[in-house]
């Protein structure tokens, strides 16, 4: 079935390409965290930067900056899509910058997510395996137990931070985002920090 007009704006279309980037934003920031382990130039990293944390501030960094520059070229395409099939709406770029706000924190989101699996397992394979698997079948689990669908609202990411996307922000789906965030980003770079800062170096 072909999308209304009314859809065809900047916020929907920005949603569709936002969602399409995340699906693979969060395996480059895990291969940005796991290159000095998989690549086995964690010795020669280290003894260049003796002190772990600024390397992990500098990862976390460069993701956030590669994070903006998916945003930026999510926009791009989106402004190239609706210039050419312009439907004459005068709403088409309504709400342009709350959209791109959001979208922007969306995959910012989605990239952290990839660097907390790999600052956890620092294998890439692992990391990834991992960050497909446990995310689905979390999602899978609360999507069909019923006695989990409240809990899935603030703790499946897809569920929660999709309201960034879609631009269906509210005070609990904010709230909605920061539990699963919290969940599936701080706590697996917390504890994949303290193991990157404790590691051994020749291992």
């Amino acid at each position: 079935m072909t999308d209304p007009v009314s859809n065809h704006n900047l916020s929907h279309v920005l949603s569709d390409t936002s969602q399409l980037v995340a699906i693979l934003l969060p395996v480059l920031g895990i291969l940005l965290v796991t290159s000095e382990w998989s690549q086995h130039t964690a010795l020669t990293t280290f003894t260049l930067v003796p002190r772990r944390s600024r390397i992990i501030g500098a990862k976390v960094a460069a993701g956030v900056l590669l994070a903006a520059a998916a945003t930026v070229m999510c926009v791009a395409v989106t402004a190239v899509v609706l210039i050419a099939a312009d439907h004459g709406q005068a709403d088409l770029w309504q709400g342009a910058g709350r959209a791109i706000g959001y979208a922007f924190v969306f995959q910012i989101l989605n990239l952290l997510l990839g660097v907390g699996f790999g600052l956890l397992f620092h294998s890439t394979p692992v990391a990834i395996v991992v960050y497909f698997a446990a995310p689905t079948a979390w999602s899978i689990l609360t999507g069909t137990v019923s006695a989990l669908a409240g809990t899935g609202r603030w703790l499946d990411p897809s569920t929660a931070w999709n309201h960034l996307a879609d631009g269906t922000m509210t005070a609990t789906t904010w709230a909605q985002v920061g539990t699963a965030a919290a969940a599936w980003i701080a706590l697996p770079t917390l504890a994949g920090g303290w193991r990157v800062l404790h590691r051994p170096v020749d291992v």
